[in-house]
């Protein structure tokens, strides 16, 4: 963001109107950034419906545009063909595992998700369990971490293209390390958790300025805490294991998540050009 304020500042500057899609998130924290960006933009187009009246108290016109990812996500998830392509039978129970895209997130959080498998094995002994790699090197990774698990362990890593998309339509219910991955969750209508840890210093940081409660997207759509977030000692293995077994048995808590998402999916799927242009004309950018 901050190159392409530095590009918009210098465009503003020479009399081109200036609109910046995808704001900065400001709701989460360093809301004071909003004082100098009023001064080079005429306008910002948003993904979230909570945005806009931050920036208004800014005096920046803002709109609210829909998500891109909401569009390309059906309403109704494909878990039949995501079970073939996977190779995953109708009947089986299926977990997805998400333990990031960076390598240092995948580093933190993917042994103790594996250190997890045998405790839920131990009540659910037929589940099996999906992980979305995020490049061939991550794969490579994660299946040198599975060998000291020996053979049969019932984890499989999948890559390629839309692996993360089959993966979450594909499963019954879920594990996912906080991010973009949470929202993508969440529109593919599957039940999880979320877990985050990051390094002691960096969360003691962060406890001091970040200003929402929650580090998952849905939740902070919903307003509330609908999906179980485990964060730094809290997401261990024998935690994860409990709090995803309670999703497995308790039917209230899978269609109260469920009803979020439908209604998160609702209101991110918006006619995004249309309202896009409808807001530049009102800010006098567009005739």
């Amino acid at each position: 963001p901050d190159f392409n304020f530095h590009v918009e500042r210098r465009m503003k500057a020479v009399g081109v109107p200036v609109v910046h899609y995808v704001g900065p998130s400001v709701w989460a924290w360093r809301e004071k950034r909003l004082h100098k960006i009023r001064r080079f933009v005429d306008g910002v187009l948003l993904l979230f419906p909570f945005e806009p009246p931050i920036y208004e108290r800014y005096a920046i016109p803002a709109a609210f545009v829909g998500h891109p990812l909401a569009r390309l996500v059906p309403m109704e998830p494909d878990r039949v063909g995501a079970r073939q392509r996977l190779g995953f039978a109708a009947d089986q129970s299926v977990t997805a595992l998400l333990p990031g895209s960076r390598q240092g997130e995948v580093e933190r959080m993917f042994p103790t998700y594996m250190e997890a498998v045998p405790l839920l094995r131990q009540v659910y002994p037929t589940m099996q369990f999906v992980v979305p790699a995020a490049s061939d090197a991550l794969a490579g990774w994660m299946q040198s971490q599975l060998a000291q698990w020996g053979s049969g362990f019932p984890v499989e890593i999948v890559t390629g293209s839309g692996a993360a998309a089959d993966c979450l339509q594909a499963a019954d219910q879920a594990v996912v390390f906080s991010g973009t991955a949470t929202l993508e969750a969440a529109l593919y209508k599957c039940p999880m958790i979320i877990t985050a840890k990051v390094h002691p210093l960096t969360y003691w940081i962060a406890r001091r300025l970040v200003k929402v409660p929650w580090v998952g997207l849905p939740n902070v759509l919903a307003g509330q805490e609908v999906v179980p977030e485990l964060i730094q000692d809290e997401a261990r293995a024998n935690r994860i294991a409990i709090k995803l077994g309670q999703l497995v048995l308790d039917q209230s808590r899978r269609r109260r998540q469920l009803a979020a998402f439908n209604n998160i999916h609702g209101q991110l799927r918006q006619p995004s050009g249309a309202r896009a242009v409808a807001a530049m004309q009102a800010w006098g950018v567009l005739p």
